[in-house]
């Protein structure tokens, strides 16, 4: 299942995905897993990682885990700037010495961008169906756990719908949360060519079967964090000022 990604500043990116589904008839279900090659560029860096991922979907539950694990250069440098407020010389007293003092403060920034690894797991329902199940309203809840060196971990989750009202059209509204990118409300339009499912009403004893060339559902692009660090270094020396004379 090759996927091709363009993002909203034209980077581009993708998908290789390698799976089998197989069906079983005594539990009315399909079992399958997968392996994935991901690939997402953005405007300074280029990512990559491994995906792996176990589903079984039924008539009317869907179950499925999620794995993303980062590889090759997972956090990069985007920009380092350095501020210096130069070289501060003051005098005064204190009791009977004269002081001398130099300050110097420096503001180091950096930028990176870290590819964000971790899993999902996810339950769905069918609320309802029509046209022998060429059309479906599903509903969608899920936790999903995100990290990386230099971003602290975070656990989130994610409710939505997924409505087909054809059979390669996909209609789709969810809200999610954790404590990196906050909470988002997410609306997804969706169509595929070919067909996923035979031509005409499927009976109802092989809707299961049918849905054999459904794509796989997973997070499709790499999730990157933007990690901005600022550091504040202060160099500072006091020292009493001394006649030469008095100086053994």
């Amino acid at each position: 299942e090759p996927r091709f990604l363009l993002d909203n500043d034209g980077n581009i990116g993708g998908n290789l995905l390698f799976g089998h589904r197989a069906y079983h008839q005594e539990s009315d279900r399909l079992w399958g897993g997968y392996l994935s090659f991901d690939n997402r560029r953005t405007d300074e860096s280029d990512f990559y990682q491994l995906g792996l991922g176990f589903e079984t979907l039924g008539d009317r539950v869907d179950f499925r885990v999620n794995g993303y694990l980062p590889i090759g250069d997972t956090r990069q440098l985007v920009e380092r700037e350095t501020v210096d407020s130069g070289l501060q010389v003051s005098s005064g007293f204190e009791g009977n010495l004269l002081l001398f003092s130099q300050r110097r403060e420096r503001l180091n920034r950096v930028v990176r961008e870290a590819a964000l690894g971790g899993f999902d797991a996810e339950v769905g329902v069918k609320l309802a169906d029509w046209s022998g199940g060429a059309g479906a309203l599903w509903s969608y809840a899920a936790l999903y756990y995100l990290g990386a060196e230099g971003t602290d971990d975070s656990l989130g989750w994610r409710a939505g719908l997924d409505a087909r009202p054809l059979d390669n059209l996909n209609l789709g509204v969810s809200v999610q949360g954790d404590e990196i990118f906050g909470e988002n409300v997410v609306f997804s339009v969706g169509l595929t060519f070919p067909r996923r499912r035979p031509k005409g009403p499927v009976p109802e004893d092989r809707e299961v079967v049918a849905r054999l060339g459904e794509g796989v559902r997973r997070s499709l692009s790499i999730v990157v964090d933007t990690q901005d660090d600022t550091e504040i270094v202060l160099e500072e020396t006091i020292e009493p000022l001394r006649n030469p004379e008095e100086e053994d």
